[in-house]
């Protein structure tokens, strides 16, 4: 019974009941096992949802209501309360959410999700990674090409092997574990981003999501990190920042409009 919402004690009640009655409560305390300070509570409780009945004879005497009778009255109660959920969750449905942010914790499902955002692009794909992240997330990347969208990926680690814009250091992942933990940043077409920090267990840290102000942070760090290898290795990201910066202001326009930097 317990299946059916039904408490332990109120269990032992019932079939206390449809083996003996009626009963008085303190019969059904010796007979059930449920302590008497608390049998008549329980029996009120029950009572008034329609699964016992009281005679009324005094002392109070119990019946219970059939066994085909009880089934239908909690299944018509079950019923009820499952249009009043499916109502709430429309009504919340319809209403927009002022946060669409979501944790990771862990690591098999960080690479899932970010494999689910990958494959649902539909414009741009850029992506901040090491080299052991990426051969994760391989397989998506590579049903990019079908669409006719171009990555952008950028690694302190070797990226041989990878197809898109590629943008690297070169350094080993022995090296650079000495000083910084593995991390997984993406921004989707520009209105979604997964940003995420990863150990050698299973563990992640991270989240994943719609709000804007998380995307321009993403983005932020990924058009600060391609700006800097431009300068330190001489050659352009011209081509590839347009996904991170087309929402940000024109600094430089706006500096020079107005004279410069005071």
């Amino acid at each position: 019974m317990e299946v059916l919402g039904f408490t332990q004690n109120e269990s032992k009640i019932y079939c206390s009941l449809i083996s003996k009655y009626p009963v008085t409560g303190y019969q059904l305390a010796a007979d059930s096992g449920v302590p008497r300070s608390a049998v008549y509570g329980l029996l009120n409780k029950m009572e008034a949802r329609g699964y016992i009945q009281n005679i009324g004879q005094k002392p109070a005497r119990y019946i219970p209501l059939s066994p085909d009778a009880l089934a239908e009255k909690v299944a018509d109660s079950f019923n009820t309360r499952l249009e009043e959920f499916q109502l709430a969750a429309a009504d919340l449905e319809e209403k927009p959410l002022s946060v669409r942010v979501w944790p990771l914790q862990d690591k098999a499902d960080t690479f899932k999700q970010a494999a689910m955002l990958i494959a649902g692009a539909t414009q741009s794909v850029c992506i901040s990674a090491w080299q052991s992240e990426l051969r994760e997330l391989q397989p998506a990347l590579a049903q990019l090409e079908a669409k006719n969208i171009i990555p952008t990926l950028f690694s302190f680690t070797p990226l041989n092997g990878f197809a898109g814009h590629c943008f690297s250091y070169n350094i080993e992942e022995d090296v650079l574990e000495k000083y910084w933990p593995h991390k997984l940043f993406l921004v989707i077409d520009g209105t979604k981003m997964l940003m995420c920090g990863l150990n050698d267990q299973r563990q992640a840290q991270g989240l994943w999501g719609e709000d804007a102000t998380l995307i321009d942070m993403v983005k932020n760090q990924m058009a600060l990190d391609l700006t800097l290898w431009s300068k330190r290795t001489g050659r352009s990201v011209d081509h590839v920042m347009g996904p991170l910066v087309s929402h940000q202001a024109p600094i430089d326009d706006l500096l020079q409009t107005l004279g410069g930097v005071s």
